[in-house]
């Protein structure tokens, strides 16, 4: 069920990001349009898994820590999701609303699951999120750069590397739990 919802709310973003791809004049704003709309589509995958994890963790466990993460999950899709409606008509704006949400998902999230026989939570603390929260923050400024027309089809091309690495990333770590 969880899988439905999540795709009735995140596929018209990517459709609307996908129109995006083919109606830009420039190619640096295609090639952002197709980092994000890969982002939409990965950051679907994830709100799917993580709130699937905590089903199926909150079931087992009774921690407050888990209302937190799903206060804070719940929050960060919504800004996610606004951000990727966003982008479907105002590209820039969009991607920085979106990385925004990435940032307060690695500031508020304060556990992790792990996955193995039998689910546990681990917290992790502020310190130890500092490598993503330095890609969230580049890419704000990445994003920022781009919307003022700085070196805008080098930024395109980097954030299309880095999304592209980072949801292989994701699916690497997914095929080896």
């Amino acid at each position: 069920m969880i899988n439905i919802i999540i795709f009735i709310f995140f596929f018209p973003a990517s459709l609307g990001l996908g129109w995006q791809i083919f109606h830009q004049s420039e190619l640096s704003s295609q090639l952002i349009a197709l980092a994000f709309f890969c982002f939409c589509l990965e950051q679907a995958r994830m709100a799917v898994l993580d709130l699937k994890l905590y089903q199926q963790t909150q079931s087992v466990y009774q921690d407050s820590r888990l209302v937190q993460f799903k206060l804070v999950l719940i929050i960060t899709i919504s800004v996610e999701l606004t951000g990727f409606y966003t982008a479907s008509w105002q590209l820039g704006l969009g991607a920085i609303i979106v990385l925004l949400s990435q940032v307060l998902f690695n500031c508020f999230a304060g556990i992790k699951f792990n996955q193995g026989k039998k689910i546990t939570i681990e917290s992790v603390t502020f310190a130890e999120k500092k490598l993503e929260l330095l890609a969230d923050f580049s890419g704000i400024l990445f994003m920022s750069l781009w919307a003022v027309n700085f070196y805008s089809l080098v930024i395109a091309i980097a954030m299309l590397i880095i999304i592209l690495i980072y949801a292989l990333v994701k699916l690497a770590n997914l095929w080896q739990d």
